[in-house]
């Protein structure tokens, strides 16, 4: 059994190979598993059913079984009784003895009779006041003393508080006099155990601090036409309006629109005086030699005449000298 001795883990499936080729062995023990109890601490004597030498003790742990050679943990690891100095979780497991030729004992199972730890304290069984709450431990093997232990609870009621103000959302608009959503919870803390709600609402507005709207300016009324441009016949005569009602203001828009409005006034027809024509060319000189006289004209239009317009002033005709080539003498 030399090959079983100081095997790493890494030669774990070869050890393994090993122990099955040996449990095919005709001398294998058919007995059945021993189980074995104690508590938690205590020294543990095993005893091997099989005799003979060289004897070896195992034990079968998550990678398979291994040779015992931990003086710390186990003494006579070599003889038919095998002595586990304290039991603990670690030592508490299965073992078997085996000899050289493949001879082996029957299974004996380490069990730990021991209480678990205590679970916490289960809840009061009531919403209020004065009520019952337990806990529970697991036993493993035979133990003595109580799985569940009871005592008396008291179930403090816890009235409602609230929580600090916090808004809801953004202002309800972005200049001017507006309001702003703030609400708060009833969670600081939560009622409890028969508690009271919190007292109140659980919102409220509050203002907004904002900058002043924009406002755009707007035209007043229309004031009075202005004289006409004439005394008589048809011009024109315009009114105004003015940009303040209202005024523009931080940021706003001008008015739209004109500030000036024209139009057409008529007052009494004018008077339309005649009038003369351009001067008609000069007429040919009155005389043939010598010195003479010759004449333009012109015409008084009164066709337009009206309303108690001014005549035509002036001459019709005007005169003037000419002179030709002195006239031959007759003798």
């Amino acid at each position: 059994m030399d090959e079983f001795e100081n095997l790493h883990e890494n030669n774990l499936g070869k050890y393994w190979n090993l122990l099955e080729d040996l449990s095919k062995d005709k001398n294998k023990s058919t007995s059945p598993d021993i189980l074995f109890q104690a508590s938690i601490g205590s020294s543990v004597t095993l005893a091997c059913t099989v005799s003979g030498a060289p004897l070896y003790w195992y034990v079968i742990g998550k990678f398979g079984a291994r040779t015992i050679n931990d003086s710390n943990q186990y003494e006579d690891f070599t003889t038919n009784y095998l002595k586990i100095k304290s039991l603990t979780t670690y030592t508490a497991a299965t073992y078997y003895c085996q000899l050289t030729d493949g001879t082996k004992g029957p299974d004996i199972i380490v069990s730990i009779t021991y209480w678990s730890t205590w679970t916490a304290w289960g809840d009061c069984n009531t919403a209020c006041g004065t009520g019952k709450r337990e806990r529970t431990r697991i036993c493993s093997g035979n133990c003595t003393g109580e799985a569940v232990q009871r005592e008396t609870c008291t179930v403090e009621k816890v009235d409602g508080g609230w929580s600090n103000w916090f808004t809801s959302g953004p202002c309800t608009g972005s200049c001017g006099s507006v309001s702003q959503k703030r609400i708060r919870h009833c969670d600081n803390p939560h009622p409890e155990n028969c508690g009271v709600n919190c007292q109140g609402k659980n919102y409220s507005y509050i203002p907004c601090l904002l900058s002043a709207c924009p406002v755009n300016g707007a035209w007043s009324s229309w004031n009075s036409w202005e004289t006409c441009t004439v005394t008589c016949g048809t011009g024109q005569h315009s009114r105004r309006r003015h940009c303040n009602n209202p005024p523009k203001a931080n940021g706003g828009d001008n008015c739209q629109g004109e500030e000036y409005d024209n139009n057409s006034c008529t007052l009494s027809p004018c008077a339309v005086d005649e009038k003369w024509s351009s001067w008609n060319p000069w007429e040919d000189c009155n005389e043939t030699c010598g010195i003479g006289q010759k004449r333009k004209s012109r015409n008084c239009d009164s066709s337009t005449y009206a309303n108690g317009g001014v005549s035509c002033e002036g001459e019709a005709h005007e005169f003037n000298s000419c002179s030709l080539s002195a006239c031959a003498c007759i003798f």
